[in-house]
């Protein structure tokens, strides 16, 4: 049986966890920042499918020009999207501020691969990749609230 409460009570209860809450998401996203970074990081040089109900597009195959250019700079094997030297996946990262997780890549390069240009049709790999790991996260946020209101140990 539920137990009854005022509205003072449940006020105070909600104050406190918002108290308790703040390092608790910290932690959540901590945990969840690296999964982020390692699911981004292994799309890179393996075609891709479309994502999130086609929200993120199918991977299009390099053009044969592209193929040409990585064969004779010496990358092989030359049909591995976004991967040549390997920096722009080194340069994928995360950092957790204001109760937030941002994940992204210090190479400027991987916001047109994301985004694609008026050239190059876009090929993401950090949106699918927080899009495909979200589940884990809201489910890590989903046992943290309980907590925080003093509902579960």
């Amino acid at each position: 049986m539920a137990r009854r409460i005022t509205f003072a009570q449940f006020s105070r209860i909600l104050e406190q966890a918002i108290v308790r809450i703040k390092p608790e998401t910290a932690l959540v996203l901590e945990k969840a920042g690296p999964v982020m970074v390692t699911a981004a990081k292994n799309k890179i040089g393996k075609y891709q499918p479309a994502v999130g109900f086609s929200m993120f597009p199918e991977w299009a195959p390099l053009t044969a020009g592209t193929i040409s250019e990585k064969r004779r700079l010496g990358y092989a094997p030359p049909d591995n999207p976004l991967l040549r030297s390997g920096n722009m996946r080194a340069s994928v990262e995360f950092y957790v501020f204001a109760n937030a997780l941002h994940v992204g890549s210090t190479d400027p390069v991987a916001k047109w691969q994301e985004l694609g240009t008026r050239f190059i049709p876009p090929r993401p790999f950090i949106g699918p990749a927080m899009y495909e790991t979200w589940p884990a996260v809201k489910a890590g946020m989903y046992k943290i609230v309980p907590k925080a209101m003093g509902l579960r140990r």
